[in-house]
């Protein structure tokens, strides 16, 4: 049995083809602070400030970490622009976003969440969409999309979870969603940063969008019908990627694709290990708690 058919053994049968409901899964969770060194995650060492917040952001700091779970349980190999999760699956993710790019192209919300359905694969647009669909319905909270350049030339999407330009909201407040961060935590606008791990760089997520050009718009509502294509996630498994692969002439899964990935796409790639500082305690006077669970497995 290959690896992903085991994984999702358990899902329903929908008209002859194995399915399962992203919405309806338990995770088995741990604590990034708890589970991994500072310096693994490329932070010199974790801090464990205590951010006082409103009762209404620490619901929605929950809510986005649920989504990060549900988005990482559904984009399983990683990001295909991440190169931890290249290596750690062995050019998998790489391969999904490739293949889920082709079979559905296009930069819609809709085009992206496809790519998850279907492929289980995708860069930062389709994690930001996929965790849209999560998320639509489960907070008050205005949701908002952001795509801005990045310092290198590239660019990055993610969620929030409130308007900061409101006094309402502000930075404190704010919610970012983005499970694209090979360990991805919940987090507010204020503690939020984009890193480098490589080189030990990062810079606060204030400080990115003052600096470079972004855009923040409502993020997109599904209809019902597309929004349930979280409960129908169709599995593909490795060995018809590999099928997908050999069609054009790409090596297998393994490390062949891994050297390939390395060789002709490093400038593409990125090394964004966390967006925040895991071991942050958030309050709202009653309730003290991290966000950082991630996936167990």
């Amino acid at each position: 049995m290959n690896r992903l058919s085991h994984i999702f053994s358990s899902g329903s049968s929908s008209s002859g083809a194995s399915t399962w409901n992203a919405l309806n899964q338990d995770h088995s969770v741990v604590k990034t602070h708890e589970q991994f060194s500072a310096q693994s995650l490329g932070l010199s060492s974790y801090q464990y400030r205590t951010v006082q917040v409103k009762s209404s952001t620490m619901e929605n700091l929950a809510q986005a970490a649920w989504a990060n779970q549900v988005v990482k349980n559904i984009l399983h190999a990683g990001a295909g622009n991440q190169i931890k999760d290249i290596s750690s699956s062995s050019g998998e993710s790489w391969a999904r976003a490739k293949l889920a790019d082709d079979a559905y192209s296009g930069g819609n919300s809709l085009a992206q969440l496809k790519r998850a359905q279907k492929m289980q694969g995708g860069n930062c647009p389709v994690f930001a969409s996929t965790a849209s669909a999560v998320l639509q319905g489960k907070t008050d909270a205005p949701m908002m999309r952001v795509r801005t350049r990045l310092p290198e030339g590239n660019s990055h999407e993610f969620l929030l979870l409130g308007d900061r330009r409101a006094s309402r909201w502000g930075d404190r407040n704010t919610v970012v969603v983005d499970a694209w961060p090979v360990k991805p935590s919940a987090s507010t606008f204020d503690q939020t940063f984009i890193q480098d791990a490589r080189s030990g760089e990062k810079l606060s997520l204030r400080d990115v969008l003052s600096e470079y050009r972004n855009e923040e718009y409502s993020a997109y509502t599904f209809s019902n019908k597309d929004r349930d294509r979280l409960k129908s996630i169709k599995p593909l498994d490795t060995d018809a990627i590999d099928r997908k692969l050999h069609k054009q002439h790409l090596p297998p899964i393994g490390d062949e694709l891994v050297d390939h990935i390395f060789a002709t796409e490093s400038d593409n790639l990125f090394d964004a290990r966390v967006s925040t500082d895991p071991s942050t305690y958030y309050t709202d006077g009653d309730e003290t708690r991290t966000f950082d669970n991630i996936l167990s497995r």
